[in-house]
């Protein structure tokens, strides 16, 4: 069974303690930073409340992908296996890009495991945030948020990619050299060929 702690309990760990902060949630969507809307599908297909918000693009973890707005599709799995580490790059891109704009929601099925650990790895590129700072963030603004053993390798092979002084000794983990890294994740949603989750996937 794939391992799922609290994100805040995995940024104890690393002796980094979330500071109190006030959760703006609305709508299955909430607030992280400027800019920055974390959610769920629900949130996701809310256009009228998206566009009140002020999003302008969006970020589909694995989940069916918004037809409203600029859309990037991440094609992971909450299935304890999937690595996003091939995607992350391109799609932090995209929402750096796209927050230049207006807000980006991020989001998956239930917002919980994949659109929180997709957004560490945004603020440890862009906001120039260690893994724990990111880890702590997130947790404060979505105390719900876990990251499940797979995807935390992924972001601590991330961080050693962008921080290489300050990786491990060790060799960091990494993605399995035969999975799939799209040519071109960034489409206009109404091409994306994505699979988003079945029924029963969790979060």
């Amino acid at each position: 069974m794939c391992e799922r702690p609290k994100m805040s309990d995995v940024a104890k760990g690393l002796g980094v303690t979330p500071e109190n902060r006030s959760v703006r949630q609305k709508g299955g969507m909430t607030w992280v930073m400027p800019g920055i809307y974390l959610g769920n599908k629900q949130a996701a297909a809310d256009v009228a409340h998206l566009e009140q918000s002020g999003v302008r693009a969006v970020v589909s973890v694995g989940a069916k992908p918004s037809m409203a707005f600029p859309c990037h599709y991440v094609p992971v799995q909450d299935n304890g296996s999937d690595s996003m580490l091939p995607f992350l790059d391109e799609a932090c891109d995209f929402i750096h890009q796209h927050r230049k704009m207006g807000s980006v929601l991020v989001h998956c099925k239930g917002g919980i495991n994949r659109s929180p650990c997709l957004l560490v790895a945004y603020l440890m590129k862009y906001e120039d945030l260690s893994l724990g700072e990111a880890l702590s963030l997130v947790a404060a603004a979505r105390p719900a948020a876990h990251c499940p053993s797979n995807f935390r390798k992924d972001l601590q092979s991330f961080a050693a990619q962008l921080r290489p002084e300050t990786a491990p000794p060790s060799a960091p983990y990494s993605a399995d050299p035969g999975s799939p890294v799209p040519n071109e994740s960034h489409v206009q949603c109404t091409e994306i060929r994505g699979t988003p989750d079945p029924p029963e996937a969790s979060n």
